[in-house]
């Protein structure tokens, strides 16, 4: 899913910048003495989105039997359509 692509690069980044940048005089990306803002902006807020996306097209894509049809579910798995 390619519209994922973007948060997950600014969690990326984030992850890098708390490694990377933190340094004894430069506590700006620390996640224990930096910026809340940046922490819940670029870590939880990205996360939180990128699993949303995830969970709502994997929930919304049509599933395939061990007879190999294919059947959407409408909110209920008790009424399937076969495709």
């Amino acid at each position: 899913m390619t519209i994922s692509v973007p948060f997950l690069v600014v969690r990326i980044t984030y992850s890098c910048l708390t490694v990377f940048a933190t340094s004894s005089d430069d506590t700006r990306w620390s996640p224990l003495y930096g910026s809340v803002a940046a922490l819940v902006i670029m870590h939880s807020i990205m996360e939180y989105l990128v699993v949303l996306m995830y969970l709502v097209v994997g929930f919304s894509i049509p599933t395939i039997d061990t007879t190999g049809k294919v059947t959407r579910t409408e909110g209920n798995l008790k009424n399937t359509e076969t495709v």
